[in-house]
C-alpha cells in the first residue's frame, strides 16, 4: 500500500514537473512570437519610412525639374 501511494506520488510529481516545462515551452514559443511579430512590425515601419523618404526625395528631385 505503501508503496502504491509511494509510486503514485512520484507519478503525479513527473507529471506536474512535464506540465510544468509544457507551460515553460509554452510561454517560450509566445515569447518568440511576439519578438517576431516586433521585429516584422519594425522592419515593415522601417520600409514604410523608407519608401516614405524615397517619395520625397522624388518629388523634391521633380519640383527642381
Amino acid at each position: 500500500m505503501v508503496t502504491l501511494t509511494h509510486l503514485h506520488l512520484h507519478t503525479y510529481t513527473y507529471t506536474s514537473t512535464l506540465r510544468h516545462i509544457h507551460l515553460h515551452a509554452y510561454t517560450y514559443i509566445c515569447t518568440l512570437a511576439r519578438l517576431h511579430l516586433h521585429i516584422y512590425t519594425c522592419t515593415l515601419t522601417l520600409t514604410h519610412m523608407h519608401l516614405h523618404t524615397c517619395t520625397l526625395h522624388l518629388h523634391a528631385y521633380t519640383n527642381k525639374l
